[in-house]
């Protein structure tokens, strides 16, 4: 008898503690969803006559007390609501918990498949007024803690002269 509540006791204990580590573990993963996203430091790579490449920092800030794993990172590059390209190079990166992680990203326009009267505009008011000219990016991610692996979306929307700068530090999430 006394052998048997014993072991009565330890499942219960284990149990507990498995039930307390699953509802703290399911409102990290709640809070990694609620990430905030901020995208500067726009920098040309390389321009010819066919394609434009560019690099930017893809700023992520988890507000969770857990690290997690971008596993990929899909975007549409849109000018002016124009697409124009796709992001080219992306990892597996590690996110810090509670803190924010800068992903460097490039990015590749083929400017063949681009028609002139698409590219005129943009090019006029970038020379313009940069404050006019909007970089939508837009596309998916997927994040990864342990076996949660969760979809995000991302679209995020900046004019040419904010891309250019540097973020304030630490990110502000009011977007």
């Amino acid at each position: 008898m006394n052998k048997a509540l014993k072991t009565t006791g330890i499942v219960l204990v284990i149990l507990t503690t498995l039930t307390f580590i699953g509802l703290f573990v399911k409102k990290q993963i709640g809070l990694v969803s609620e990430y905030c996203t901020k995208i500067k430091g726009f920098k040309v790579v390389s321009l010819t006559s066919r394609n434009f490449t560019f690099s930017f920092d893809f700023y992520f800030m988890n507000k969770s007390k857990l690290a997690v794993e971008i596993l990929s990172i899909d975007l549409d590059i849109f000018v002016n609501n124009v697409l124009l390209g796709k992001v080219l190079s992306v990892k597996k990166v590690t996110i810090v918990k509670n803190g924010v992680s800068t992903i460097p990203l490039t990015a590749s326009l083929d400017l063949t498949s681009i028609s002139l009267s698409e590219i005129t505009p943009i090019v006029a008011l970038y020379f313009a007024d940069k404050t006019k000219v909007l970089v939508q990016m837009k596309g998916n991610m997927r994040i990864k803690k342990g076996i949660f692996e969760i979809p995000a979306k991302i679209d995020v929307v900046n004019n040419i002269k904010d891309l250019t700068t540097k973020p304030e530090v630490p990110i502000n999430c009011n977007i």
